[in-house]
């Protein structure tokens, strides 16, 4: 099976470059594989990310970008971490 994962994800790498591969996609084709083929996980994945998901969701990474501000600045807020406060002003 986690061949058959590798694989679904090598294919929609090369199919959508832009996106590419996420952390956390592999979750996502785990599941699917688990009750479909692995010609229809494919499908039924690259038919998920690319139909139901927003274009910049996984381009620009706006949501990681947003989560690791706020993280950021509550780090700051309450002098918490200083050497991870220092990553996060890089």
């Amino acid at each position: 099976m986690k061949q058959s994962i590798k694989r679904i994800l090598r294919a929609y790498v090369w199919r959508n470059p832009t996106v590419g591969y996420i952390q956390g996609m592999n979750f996502l084709v785990f599941r699917l594989r688990a009750v479909l083929s692995e010609e229809d996980t494919f499908w039924t994945f690259a038919m998920i990310i690319e139909t139901y998901m927003p274009p910049d969701y996984y381009v620009s990474m706006y949501g990681a970008i947003t989560q690791a501000e706020i993280l950021s600045r509550i780090f700051k807020q309450y002098n918490m971490l200083p050497d991870v406060q220092k990553v996060f002003e890089v």
